[in-house]
């Protein structure tokens, strides 16, 4: 059944089943984060959210042009996943507001 796929494929499924499943999982709790930690209404909470959303569509342009022009395929897979790795590491911290960018608008 598997024989005939490519190698790679199956790296490719795990890493973006990862992938969802952690972005999924961030999106569907961030407000409420918000909202708990910082004790933003839900009109802040949601303009923050929906910035985090249009960052999410847009700048992978700008990752695409570095990628291509830059870096090339492998190393940027590399420096994605270690980035993920950090942001996933720094969400695991309990009480660590440092990490979270947006302390400021307390």
């Amino acid at each position: 059944m598997f024989k005939d796929h490519p190698k790679g494929l199956f790296v490719l499924f795990f890493t973006e089943m990862w992938e969802r499943f952690g972005f999924y999982t961030v999106l569907s709790i961030f407000v409420l984060y918000l909202q708990e930690n910082y004790h933003w209404d839900a009109g802040f909470a949601g303009t923050i959210y929906g910035l985090f959303l249009a960052s999410v569509y847009f700048l992978p342009l700008f990752g695409g042009l570095i990628s291509d022009r830059l870096l090339g395929y492998g190393r940027t897979i590399l420096v994605g996943a270690i980035i993920m790795a950090i942001g996933y590491g720094l969400m695991s911290i309990p009480n660590n507001d440092r990490s979270f960018f947006l302390q400021q608008f307390q």
